[in-house]
């Protein structure tokens, strides 16, 4: 738990302090995709704030107009969420099925 912590703490800190900065700063290449593709309509996260809120969205957050920066709970419920998904991925990724060859026809 206190490794998510941490993580969630390095998150809402960056989302405050560095917002602009590239999403590479915080996030790896899989969970950038992960989250792009949970929001289709939406352009792949670039910033700091664009990840940040993505993954407030996973865990509750509306982000309408008058509601303010994502909480601690939904920030941490988000990256939960994320960080479950991205295993999923990485477990799919590790076990693509293998081609097999077509059986004989008799005659």
């Amino acid at each position: 738990m206190s490794v998510v912590a941490v993580r969630v703490l390095g998150l809402r800190w960056y989302r405050e302090g560095r917002p602009d900065d590239p999403v590479e700063t915080v996030a790896s290449d899989v969970e950038v995709a992960v989250v792009a593709a949970l929001e289709p309509t939406r352009a792949s996260p670039a910033t700091v704030r664009q990840f940040v809120d993505a993954v407030a969205r996973l865990g509750g957050w509306l982000g309408r107009t008058g509601d303010g920066p994502p909480g601690w709970a939904s920030i941490w419920r988000g990256y939960q969420r994320l960080a479950d998904l991205v295993r999923g991925f990485e477990l799919a990724e590790a076990i693509k099925p293998r081609k097999r060859p077509r059986p004989k026809r008799c005659g």
